[in-house]
């Protein structure tokens, strides 16, 4: 019984807290070249997009995704060698290129189920 129960309040906690990325953490988190990328992958930003202006959109996207995820990764060894630990000594050391990783992939989830 206490192991439902412990599942089941997993998977409510992750999926409440996967949420999607909004214009203002974006807007926070992002140059403004970002910026207009990240809204072209909103509702409003891809109807106006023709075919070949959104394969373009999706290529930028995951070409910036890909600067992000690499960074993160080479900011995560260089972090682990200096610290000793993952995170850092303040858990928070690259916190801000993770939330890019995660805002352009759900960037990319939204272009591509278009």
């Amino acid at each position: 019984m206490y192991t439902v129960f412990f599942i089941h309040s997993l998977k409510n906690y992750e999926k409440h807290n996967n949420m999607a990325y909004n214009r203002s953490h974006a807007r926070q988190i992002c140059s403004p070249d970002e910026y207009k990328l990240f809204l072209k992958s909103t509702k409003d930003g891809m109807k106006n997009l023709s075919p070949k202006e959104l394969k373009n959109t999706i290529d930028r996207t995951r070409k910036v995704r890909d600067k992000y995820q690499d960074l993160y990764r080479r900011q995560s060894i260089e972090i682990a060698k200096t610290s000793g630990t993952k995170r850092g000594r303040s858990n928070q050391a690259n916190k801000r290129t993770e939330q890019k990783v995660k805002l352009f992939n759900e960037a990319l989830e939204r272009l591509g189920s278009r």
